[in-house]
């Protein structure tokens, strides 16, 4: 099927020996005879797939992938896609069956950039520190303002600094990385303290509210995703399939394995040093993160927030419930 692909798209197979290319030519053969179809704007590319029938797998077929699956009538008769292809050249018996799928615009999906507005799941910082993941944009429930959320060790140096300290999109790092200029973005508003004592696991929460300079700089729709979050989800039951959209590994896909998780994580004390500091229950994810993904919002299929991503084990990403969150830098999603 490979070489059925290779064949359509490029006339050779760019894994064959160089005996092999200087042979016979039937993968020029195919794409002299695809093309017409193969060469329409509107074609972005060829993979070998189950076609979806009434949302069920079905057979495998060659899928044809196009921006927008257009009806017949709008397209020539050369510019059909055949329902069926001639699989002898390339060694394949019988008749290979194909599928058109819509796939829209292909993008780069780069989540480091100093454009406004900066959407969620965009890559954030601290002044002084920190480089991690914007959650979403919320309401502050005392006075209405727009903010915007993300992980205290993403942009208030782990719980320590002060209301006003400057947020930067993208983070300090980033900025001299990539050779950009240093743009602020915001200033700090809320910033929850970590506590390093046995009673505090209940209210420990990495988090922290930043007000933007100019409200429509916080754009509210995730990035990749194109919309924002649909409420707030409250029963997170085992099992439950979960997304999220961090600037390191951008949109990827997991499943809730544990809930009521008490974890220890170090971080650093306000007089210099470390030490440990007990987080309660949190939920607990199959593996989807990688550094730079704190700060990501959790959600589930619906759409609906599950959670704050901000810390990863082996095998399991760590979230904070996020009607937890909300309530404690006393806020609601906008």
């Amino acid at each position: 099927m490979r070489r059925l692909i290779y064949g359509i798209a490029l006339g050779f197979d760019p894994y064959a020996s160089v005996v092999e290319r200087q042979g016979p030519r039937p993968l020029r053969e195919l794409q002299r005879t695809h093309a017409s179809w193969w060469n329409h704007p509107n074609v972005v590319g060829l993979c070998f797939a189950r076609k979806l029938q009434r949302g069920a797998l079905g057979p495998p077929t060659l899928q044809v992938l196009v921006r927008e699956k257009l009806p017949k009538k709008r397209l020539r008769a050369r510019h059909r896609v055949p329902k069926e292809l001639e699989g002898h050249l390339v060694g394949i018996k019988g008749r290979v069956t194909t599928d058109v799928r819509g796939v829209g615009q292909g993008r780069l999906e780069v989540l480091v950039s100093p454009d406004r507005p900066v959407l969620p799941g965009y890559n954030i910082g601290g002044r002084r520190s920190g480089s991690g993941t914007l959650a979403c944009a919320v309401q502050s429930r005392d006075n209405g303002v727009k903010l915007g959320l993300s992980c205290g060790h993403v942009i208030a140096r782990f719980g320590q600094a002060d209301p006003g300290e400057r947020v930067l999109v993208p983070s300090y790092e980033n900025i001299v990385a990539n050779d950009y200029p240093e743009i602020p973005f915001g200033a700090l508003v809320a910033v929850l303290p970590i506590g390093f004592q046995t009673s505090d696991a209940i209210q420990n929460i990495d988090a922290a509210t930043f007000q933007p300079d100019s409200p429509s700089d916080l754009n509210e729709a995730l990035a990749i995703l194109g919309v924002p979050p649909a409420g707030v989800r409250g029963n997170v039951p085992l099992g439950l399939r979960v997304r999220k959209v961090g600037y390191a590994t951008e949109l990827t896909y997991g499943v809730v394995q544990a809930v009521h998780v008490l974890v220890t994580l170090s971080y650093p004390r306000p007089g210099g040093g470390s030490e440990d500091a007990l987080f309660a229950d949190q939920i607990g994810v199959s593996s989807f993160t990688q550094p730079g993904d704190s700060g990501a919002l959790v959600l589930d299929e619906a759409g609906a927030a599950v959670g704050l991503h901000f810390a990863s084990f082996d095998g399991m990403s760590i979230c904070t419930p996020m009607a937890k969150v909300l309530d404690a830098v006393k806020c609601d999603l906008v």
